[in-house]
């Protein structure tokens, strides 16, 4: 299958099925400068059919971004107050979808939804990650993944390498990735995951990663993080990655606050890249900096995952997870 082609079932996934695009939206795509070069035919595709289905269609694109920073630019922030649905297709940030006060508050007041496209290559994008997954299927198996992580006051995360990280999720909100038809909703288009929000502060342990971390790749060997009072303290592990990550910890503000963890359920989530791999059926991520999408009040101009790829996890003592698989894994996708 050509590019054009694998670009043009893209953008009826995200137009039609994951945003249901309509005569009256107005629609926003963000792309950063690395999109615009590896994915203009996924841009030109959306732009097409996304013309044909609404009201107008705006495509900003902006500057890459440094580093780990989750910023946009004043221009691209004014164009999503004038949208009713957003498009983040940016290689940079995720800031153009989430992990940013304006998208989410606008979301927030119901004033538009969001499809994420963020941080993907077109092979991720056109992967069969996005193109294979029923979207019904892993819908109903988030929301049943979803129920019993809301049901839960503490989670606890274990794995043999020596994770064990407990965390008060009491009254913190629990969310699944779902599509995006009506104002206020979020999706993405490499599903998908059920995230949660620990309660600010109540983290404590250590995580060993032996999966990819977002913006870093996949380490040198184990990185262990350790994490009190909802924060990290310490990192240990490939020198490389631990000395820029101790860097980002140190340069941006509340970067060390342990933001999420979640959970993969897409069993087409292979591929070695951190945004794909960490959707993957049973593995679970942890997400520092950030946390405003989770439920919390704190804000940073990060947000770094890590993934562990056969990790455990319990709810109030109740196994969710069994070495990366999950214990009820009854879905059909």
């Amino acid at each position: 299958m050509g590019r054009t082609r694998k670009a043009t079932r893209v953008a009826y996934r995200a137009a039609v099925e994951l945003l249901a695009i309509g005569a009256e939206d107005d629609v926003l795509i963000v792309a950063d400068e690395s999109a615009t070069e590896d994915c203009q035919e996924i841009i030109d595709a959306l732009a097409g059919l996304s013309t044909e289905l609404a009201n107008s269609v705006v495509v900003c694109t902006m500057n890459d971004t440094a580093g780990d920073s989750e910023t946009i630019p004043p221009g691209v922030i004014q164009a999503m107050h004038e949208a009713s649905v957003l498009v983040g297709l940016t290689q940079t940030t995720s800031a153009s979808f989430t992990h940013h006060d304006v998208p989410l508050g606008l979301r927030a007041d119901e004033e538009l939804r969001a499809l994420g496209m963020t941080k993907r290559s077109f092979s991720d994008l056109t992967s069969p990650t996005v193109l294979d997954v029923d979207f019904g299927a892993l819908t109903r198996f988030g929301a049943r993944v979803r129920d019993q992580v809301a049901a839960a006051s503490e989670i606890r995360v274990t794995s043999e390498r020596g994770t064990d990280l407990v965390a008060n999720i009491d009254g913190m909100p629990s969310m699944s990735t779902a599509v995006a038809h009506t104002p206020g909703d979020i999706t993405v288009i490499g599903w998908g995951e059920v995230y949660q929000g620990p309660v600010v502060g109540t983290a404590e342990g250590t995580v060993v990663i032996d999966g990819p971390i977002l913006g870093y790749g996949w380490p040198n060997g184990e990185v262990e993080i350790v994490i009190e009072s909802g924060e990290v303290r310490a990192l240990d592990g490939d020198p490389q990655i631990v000395t820029a990550l101790e860097t980002t910890l140190d340069e941006n503000e509340n970067a060390r606050n342990l933001a999420e963890v979640a959970f993969g359920i897409n069993p087409y989530a292979n591929r070695r890249s951190t945004s794909i791999w960490k959707k993957g059926r049973g593995r679970t991520h942890i997400g520092i900096g950030n946390g405003l999408i989770y439920g919390q009040d704190v804000d940073s101009p990060v947000h770094i995952d890590f993934v562990m790829n056969d990790a455990s996890v319990t709810l109030d003592g109740t196994q969710l997870i069994d070495s990366g698989s999950f214990v009820d894994d009854e879905v059909e996708a």
